[in-house]
């Protein structure tokens, strides 16, 4: 019974509708159509897209390793560039005389010479004499003399005679306040094996102006010192602090030598990502870096602790995946809409004809009057289903006649019994009293009428 407008229909009735094996045949398979088109295309895009999602990230991991390894070639290149000029500087006469001896003629001379080497060497940066109590004694950049970097772990070591990469550190005072790199060599004199009469220091951008940090856009190149801080890198929010909390010994160290305006911050990173702090081969790995997730790869530098990275974000490869399963989605939805249509189309010409077929089969059972002329039209179908209305037919056929045969039969009963119930009835008055009664009467009628006619009988 169906529901009324308005109305709910019972629970019952609603889950025998929603049960598949309680469908018509058409829209069994209509919906088998577009689960056999669909479902299997979605199952080849879903995996055609984690496919290409893993060969994109095979393809970042290659593109970030052989970027991390150029980052890390050029770092280096230009470390050792600048490590062979400043000991070349400082084994210059004129540069030895003078910090054996700073007079005042000698200081005209070694401030000439600087002045050449900036102007030869414009990325180098600063070039400087420091005396042997860290004093600036000359120097490319006349702001710095007189000032004491007596603080400063690279004069320390070269005074020690050692020559060193000092790490990334804030100009202060006078300076141009630049993020630098110090080169540092002791000055000997007597040769190489003289006593330390001075220090000549490299003041270099290189960290901040290299090209070897230049990356495509999406990428970012940048080095981490041995204790975790980032020494170069393009975000303001991750340069200059600390992939790792810092020690107090570390923090106070970074405080002793003046390399900050403050503290150094801890950039959140998760473990993955931490791991190329101090890393003595490369790596590669991904994670969170600033709150965004990324893959990074990394490779050590071979003249200094520092380790150059390059990272990416993780949805430059994923995207190529979300593309490919949404585009998937699309053909999906559009091959959807075609079977669909399809599918309506062939549970039609299916579905009617099976139809038509069920209420033959029903007004057959029912004894009610069979539609001949729609079974007819489904038994011209070559099929099998115009077989079967053809078999329906002459059943309907058969049954009529034998329904007719079956009304004559009756027909003729009726008129046996009828004749059957008058011989009854006419025996029942004839041999009834009333009716014996009126034949006597009758006789003496007969009697007394000859009587009276004169005969004898």
């Amino acid at each position: 019974m169906a529901a009324t407008p308005g109305t709910t229909e019972p629970r019952g009735i609603a889950t025998r509708r929603l049960d598949p094996r309680r469908w018509r045949v058409g829209t069994r398979i209509a919906v088998a159509m577009v689960l056999f088109a669909v479902v299997p295309l979605l199952v080849l895009a879903d995996a055609g897209a984690d496919r290409l999602r893993t060969e994109a990230e095979r393809d970042a991991r290659a593109r970030l390793g052989g970027l991390a390894a150029a980052v890390a070639t050029g770092i280096d290149a230009e470390v050792q560039a600048n490590l062979e000029l400043v000991e070349a500087t400082a084994r210059t006469r004129v540069v030895v005389d003078f910090a054996a001896e700073p007079t005042p003629a000698r200081a005209v001379a070694v401030q000439a010479e600087l002045d050449t080497l900036k102007a030869t060497h414009a990325s180098s940066g600063i070039f400087f004499v420091l005396d042997p109590t860290g004093v600036a004694i000359a120097s490319s950049d006349r702001a710095i003399l007189g000032g004491s970097y007596a603080y400063r772990p690279y004069f320390q070591e070269a005074v020690a005679g050692t020559t060193n990469v000092g790490d990334v550190y804030l100009p202060i005072g006078t300076t141009s306040g630049v993020p630098g790199t110090a080169f540092a060599t002791p000055i000997r004199a007597g040769g190489t094996t003289g006593p330390v009469t001075g220090v000549m220091v490299i003041k270099s951008d290189a960290l901040t102006v290299s090209r070897s940090l230049t990356t495509e856009p999406g990428q970012r190149a940048f080095v981490v010192e041995s204790t975790g801080i980032v020494s170069a890198h393009s975000d303001a929010a991750v340069r200059f602090s600390s992939l790792a909390p810092l020690t107090d010994a570390q923090q106070a160290d970074a405080a002793a030598a003046r390399r900050f305006d403050g503290p150094v911050a801890t950039v959140t990173a998760t473990s993955e990502v931490r791991a190329l702090v101090g890393a003595t081969g490369p790596g590669i790995a991904t994670g969170t870096l600033a709150g965004n997730a990324v893959i990074v790869a990394w490779r050590p530098i071979p003249s200094t602790d520092w380790v150059a990275a390059a990272s990416e974000p993780t949805a430059v490869y994923t995207a190529a995946g979300d593309r490919a399963r949404r585009d998937a989605l699309l053909v999906a939805a559009a091959v959807a809409v075609v079977v669909a249509l399809l599918a309506v189309v062939v549970a039609r010409r299916i579905g009617r004809p099976i139809t038509t077929l069920t209420a033959a089969a029903d007004a057959l059972q029912s004894g009610t009057e069979v539609d001949e002329l729609a079974l007819a039209r489904v038994a011209r179908r070559p099929d099998d289903l115009g077989i079967l209305a053809g078999r329906l037919t002459e059943a309907v056929r058969e049954a009529r006649a034998r329904e007719a045969r079956l009304e004559a039969q009756v027909a003729a009963l009726r008129v046996e019994v009828d004749q059957s119930r008058r011989a009854q009835d006419v025996a029942a008055v004839v041999e009834s009293e009333a009716f014996t009664d009126i034949a006597a009467r009758a006789a003496r009628l007969r009697q007394r009428a000859r009587a009276d006619d004169g005969d004898p009988t």
